[in-house]
């Protein structure tokens, strides 16, 4: 009984050992086929096919943003509402423009405790510019719709 033992133990002390050599030196042996070369990317393995890229699918794409303009066009009837839209936009850009204004006035150099609080202040303001200037954009974009 104890030979039996010993050899049970011998046998899973050589399984742990193996396992120990396995994972430390990253060893192949039962998994072969999957080592790759360096650099080697699977999709330059296989040859393309007329489902890879978005060329396939671009006409399919066009079609559907094509669609959705439509939509959105139809729901804004902006033929209808043009002088309501631009007097929106035109007000928008005021409020910003005001607002743009009370961020200067409020500046306190005091009131910050880092350079990153006034960062974030700075940001604020170019966060207002970038949004009058998508007004103006959007001011260009009802123009050219005549």
């Amino acid at each position: 009984m104890e030979k039996i033992l010993k050899t049970i133990g011998a046998i899973v002390v050589i399984i742990l050992i193996s396992l120990l050599f396995y994972k430390v030196f990253n060893l192949q042996i039962f998994f072969m086929k999957s080592i790759k070369e360096g650099l080697v990317s699977s999709s330059l393995t296989t040859s393309p096919t007329v489902t890879d890229g978005y060329g396939i699918n671009a006409k399919t794409m066009a079609t559907n943003i094509k669609s959705l303009s439509t939509a959105l066009s139809d729901k804004l009837i902006v033929s209808k509402y043009r002088t309501d839209y631009e007097n929106i936009i035109i007000n928008m850009e005021d409020y910003i423009n005001l607002l743009m204004i009370n961020n200067v006035l409020s500046f306190n150099a005091s009131s910050f405790s880092s350079d990153d609080d006034i960062i974030k202040y700075l940001n604020n303001l170019g966060s207002l510019k970038l949004s009058r200037d998508a007004l103006n954009d959007v001011m260009k974009y009802l123009d050219s719709m005549k």
